[in-house]
C-alpha cells in the first residue's frame, strides 16, 4: 500500500505536468500492484487519478493503448478502428462510473464519498458538453449536500454553475440559480477575510474573481439591463471586499465583545508563529494583533 500511494503521488505529478508518457507509465505499473492488494478504497483512488489521466489526455489528443479496457471495446467490432482520443473518453467514463458504485456499495448514497464521486461523473459529462448526461448527476449532487450538509464549497459552487450551465441549454437563463452562485461566493469571501493576512485577502479576493468571473460572462450573454445590473453588482462587490475589508474587520472588532477578540488574537497569532520565518508577513499579523488592543 505504501509504495501504491507513492504510485499515485507520481502520477498526481505527471498529471498537474500533463506528462501523459510517464503518466501511463505510472498507471500500468499501479493496476499490476493493485491487483495484488485488491482493496477498493485503494481501487477508488487508482480509478480517480486513471479517469482524470484519460479525460487530460483526450482533450490533448494524447493516451496510452494500455490503459485501454480491451474487453468493453471488444465488444463493438467497430470500435477497434476509434480513434485514441475516443477511447480514452470512453475509458474516463468508465473509470468514473466504476468509482461512483464503489463508493455507492462501501458507503451509501448519503456519504460524502458518494457526492464527491457524482461531482467527477457530472464534471466529466460537463467538460465533453454533453449536458444531458450531467444534469441527474448534477441534480442529485445537490439535493444531496442540501440534505445531509456536506457542502464542500469548491464543489458546492461548481455544481451550481453546471446547474445553470444545464438550465440554459434546455430552458433557458436561470437568474435565481445565478442569484444563489453569487451568494454562495461571497459567503465564502465573507467567512474567509476575518482571519486572512492583508496578502491572503488580496491573493483570496482574485482567486474568488475567477469565479464571478464566468458567472459575469454567462450574464454577459444575456444582453439584458437585469444582467447588466447582476454583472455591476458582482464587480463592486468583490471590490468592495478586497478594498474595504481590514476597515470593516476594523470597525467590527472595536465594538465585538471579549471573547471575539480574545479567539480572533488567537488565531492571529497561531499565524504569526506558523510563519515567523517569514519576515514579509509577520509585520502584517503583528500589526493585526495590536488592532485588538486598541
Amino acid at each position: 500500500p505504501f509504495y501504491f500511494q507513492l504510485l499515485n503521488l507520481a502520477i498526481t505529478d505527471a498529471v498537474y505536468h500533463e506528462n501523459f508518457t510517464r503518466g501511463a507509465d505510472l498507471l500500468v505499473e499501479a493496476k499490476t500492484v493493485l491487483d495484488e492488494i485488491e482493496n477498493d478504497f485503494f481501487r477508488g483512488q487508482y480509478l480517480s487519478m486513471k479517469g482524470t489521466y484519460c479525460l487530460l489526455a483526450s482533450q490533448y489528443g494524447r493516451g496510452d493503448e494500455r490503459l485501454i479496457s480491451s474487453s468493453f471495446f471488444d465488444l463493438f467490432s467497430s470500435d477497434k478502428d476509434t480513434t485514441l482520443e475516443i477511447k480514452m473518453l470512453k475509458e474516463a467514463e468508465l473509470c468514473f462510473k466504476e468509482r461512483l458504485n464503489i463508493s455507492r456499495e462501501n458507503a451509501g448514497k448519503k456519504s460524502q464519498e458518494y457526492i464527491q464521486d457524482l461531482f467527477s461523473l457530472a464534471n466529466y459529462y460537463v467538460n465533453i458538453r454533453d449536458f444531458e448526461a450531467a444534469r441527474p448527476h448534477v441534480e442529485e449532487a445537490l439535493k444531496l449536500m442540501e440534505s445531509t450538509g456536506f457542502k464542500v464549497s469548491r464543489i458546492y459552487d461548481k455544481l451550481l454553475f453546471y446547474n445553470l450551465l444545464i438550465k440554459s441549454e434546455f430552458q433557458g437563463f436561470d437568474y435565481q440559480i445565478a442569484q444563489q452562485i453569487s451568494q454562495s461566493i461571497f459567503e465564502r469571501i465573507n467567512t474567509n477575510f476575518i482571519t486572512f493576512t492583508e496578502e491572503e485577502k488580496v491573493s483570496y479576493a482574485i482567486y474568488m474573481n475567477k469565479s464571478l468571473r464566468a458567472l459575469n460572462s454567462a450574464y454577459l450573454e444575456q444582453n439584458s439591463n437585469k444582467a447588466y445590473q447582476a454583472v455591476y453588482d458582482n464587480v463592486l462587490g468583490i471590490k468592495n471586499y478586497a478594498l474595504d475589508a481590514r476597515q470593516n474587520i476594523r470597525a467590527y472588532l472595536k465594538v465585538a465583545d471579549a471573547k471575539i477578540k480574545r479567539e480572533y488574537a488567537e488565531v492571529m497569532d497561531r499565524k504569526s508563529r506558523t510563519n515567523l520565518s517569514k519576515e514579509e508577513r509577520y509585520d502584517t499579523y503583528k500589526r493585526e494583533l495590536e488592532l485588538l488592543k486598541i
